[in-house]
């Protein structure tokens, strides 16, 4: 991989550095300034540029190891990834090559891309994702049944302490995938994290559950608190 292996071990502020250069010959001198919690719209954005419906491409099909190394690390700094969600889904297709994505995640950990590869040979694994009733699907889910618990109910609040982004009660999906379906498999943070574009094409059997037990647990946790409403 060469060029690309040299890129990943800068790490992300070395890679900002590099997407700051790429993106100056990429657009002939434009300057651009990075940082690493908005990287992941950056790369979207601008190294994997979006117009008119039209894609243009600062990596090549030899680069595609390299982009989907540097895919993982701006997407694991990412503070948000639900409105760039079309544009992932859209990298990962129009990226879509099991042997860089592989090679990617062997990069970050030999451990994940072991396991992924148990995954890509399985007809049906379970998956599970956090989140709120008012919420459309995403990207990302997980091995772990009580990890999604815990990412649905860690931002919601009784009532009197909400703020003007509640996005509804918490809600555990559940669901059953083949498992090459699965982009990538991430468990650096201990979060057994899969990535599934398109999950509302290809995650069947899906159910979803209220999650009511920790409702009342946190409404009487902060039954005395305030946050927003504080005068």
């Amino acid at each position: 991989m060469g060029e690309s292996r040299r890129w990943i071990h800068m790490g992300i502020d070395g890679m900002i550095v590099e997407f700051e250069k790429r993106y100056r010959e990429f657009t002939n001198g434009e300057h651009v300034v990075w940082d690493k919690h908005e990287s992941l719209g950056l790369f979207l954005n601008k190294v994997y540029l979006v117009d008119d419906g039209k894609a243009e491409y600062a990596f090549t099909k030899e680069d595609w190891d390299l982009a989907w190394c540097l895919f993982i690390d701006v997407y694991q700094h990412a503070l948000s990834i639900s409105e760039y969600k079309q544009y992932l889904e859209r990298f990962m297709y129009d990226h879509w090559d099991m042997r860089s994505m592989l090679n990617a995640v062997k990069y970050h950990d030999a451990k994940d891309a072991e396991k992924l590869k148990e995954l890509w040979a399985e007809d049906e694994v379970t998956v599970y994702r956090g989140g709120h009733d008012k919420d459309g699907l995403n990207i990302s889910w997980t091995l772990d049944k009580d990890r999604a618990k815990w990412f649905a109910t860690r931002f919601w609040f009784p009532e009197h302490m909400r703020g003007e982004d509640y996005r509804g009660m918490p809600v555990l999906h559940t669901g059953k995938i083949r498992g090459r379906y699965i982009a990538l498999y991430l468990n650096t943070r201990e979060e057994e994290e899969c990535i599934i574009p398109q999950p509302e094409n290809f995650v069947d059997e899906l159910d979803t559950q209220f999650l009511e037990q920790h409702v009342e647990e946190k409404t009487e946790h902060f039954k005395d608190k305030k946050w927003y409403t504080d005068a």
